[in-house]
Parts: C-alpha cells; structure tokens; sequence
C-alpha cells in the first residue's frame, strides 16, 4: 500500500495510490482521517486503511496531473539512505557499500506543522 497526500500546497488530503493512474481518496470515506500524521498511525490508521481499499463506495481520482505533497504530513524524524546507488557513492569517492548507510534527521519544528 502507497500512501499519498494529494491536492494544493498546504491543503492535501490523504489517499492510496492505486498503481494504475488513480489514487483513492481516503477522505471520501472516512472523514475522521484527517490526514497521515502521528494520530494516524498510533490509532490503528493503517488498518483502517487495508478496510478502505475493498469498500463498495470507494471514490478514486485520475492521478494525471494530480499534484502529489509529501506522503506523511509533518513527520518528527526520517530514516536516510546514504550512498543508496553505485553511481552516488562513486561521485564522492567512496567504496561502494557492502550494506545500506543509514542515518536520521529529527525535527523539532517543522515550518507549517503544528
């Protein structure tokens, strides 16, 4: 399952990103997910989710020329990649790595997050 967030800068909506150019609009049918933050996915979001996707009702949208936001809104931290392709990691000189490079990025405030 894909998530999305979808619609102007500022104003996504949360959806599910069908991989045949639609998107399901989430909001739709479950007007009490606002959108994918941490109320989401502490309160069972996810399985939420999985019911959606066989609902008889479900709204899908054309995804072309859909603008796409980030699919999590306002997270407190990420997990990186570093080196993540042979190419990359040639560019600045390094060894291929045997194994992923990973490393985090906290946030304590995000611009726009509340």
């Amino acid at each position: 399952m894909k998530l999305v967030r979808f619609g102007e800068k500022g104003k996504e909506q949360p959806g599910i990103w069908m991989g045949d150019g639609r998107i399901l609009d989430v909001r739709a049918l479950a007007f009490h997910i606002e959108d994918y933050d941490a109320h989401f996915f502490v309160n069972h979001g996810m399985a939420q989710l999985k019911a959606l996707l066989s609902d008889p009702g479900a709204k899908f949208i054309d995804a072309v020329g859909i603008r796409l936001g980030a699919p999590v809104a306002c997270p407190s931290k990420i997990i990186c990649v570093g080196a993540n392709y042979a190419d990359h990691a040639k560019e600045f000189g390094h060894e291929i790595p045997s194994a992923p490079i990973l490393f985090s990025r906290v946030f304590r405030q995000i611009s726009g997050c509340t």
